[in-house]
């Protein structure tokens, strides 16, 4: 990982996403992807092909 996190980013979300594991696992994808990608970078990609998967996921859900 080229960036680094603090650590009490990860506790304030696990504190507020306890409710719904795949929206905080939506947003820990997204920020270690951040993260690991300091400076320029097309983002708009993964963040379409990340956001789709998460909607799929919850949607499914909601069917059942």
């Amino acid at each position: 990982m080229k960036g680094s996190l603090n650590p009490k980013i990860f506790q304030e979300l696990n504190k507020e996403t306890e409710d719904d594991v795949e929206l905080r696992q939506l947003l820990t994808d997204l920020l270690l992807e951040e993260s690991s990608r300091t400076g320029n970078w097309w983002y708009k990609d993964f963040y379409r092909k990340t956001v789709k998967a998460y909607a799929l996921k919850v949607s499914a859900h909601e069917n059942k």
